[in-house]
């Protein structure tokens, strides 16, 4: 194995655990909203698990369509465009893997492919467009620190943010 190779594959690693942990402690805070709320309706919801599992999905997900040239389109535009283009369309990408896994639970649940859907479907409109809602607004930081990520260098935003010094940093600019 060259060693361009090995860093390529610690890069890629370390940038999949950054979003893993991001997206886990964003899925865990919403799915343990959901579980006190319905607890509150003496429901039961156990759902907790789903927040590693999808975490670990999504952040793959997220680290495979980055090297689509499609989401790079507007990486020269100020950085609201590129932000707001990409948390579109991974929200609209995420949609699709959403009811992928919706499909593939219900296949192991013994239901077949339309009764999957109806299930989806089942869930509600206020529901669905809820967890929408948290996904877009989960993913708008994300992507605000990736893009300034981009501009300046690499590692750089989360050196502003972990380090004591900052010789990088003029105040006032």
């Amino acid at each position: 194995m060259s060693n361009t190779f090995t860093k390529a594959v610690v890069r890629e690693f370390k940038d999949m655990v950054g979003i893993f942990v991001y997206l886990f402690f964003i899925f865990s805070a919403f799915i343990t909203y959901r579980h006190l709320v319905m607890a509150e309706l003496g429901v039961e919801y156990n759902e907790i698990g789903f927040a590693l599992i999808k975490a670990l999905v999504f952040a793959k997900v997220i680290l495979i369509i980055k090297f689509l040239t499609l989401v790079k389109q507007f990486d020269d535009k100020p950085l609201v465009v590129p932000v707001a283009y990409k948390t579109f369309l991974f929200t609209l990408l995420s949609a699709v893997f959403i009811i992928l896994e919706h499909i593939v639970r219900g296949l192991i649940n013994g239901l077949d492919v339309a009764g999957a859907f109806h299930e989806i479907l089942s869930i509600g409109t206020n529901e669905l467009l809820s967890r929408v809602l948290v996904f877009v607004f989960a993913l708008i930081p994300y992507f605000i620190m990736n893009e300034v990520s981009r501009v300046v260098g690499k590692g750089k935003v989360l050196s502003w943010f972990f380090r004591r010094e900052h010789t990088d940093l003029t105040p006032g600019e």
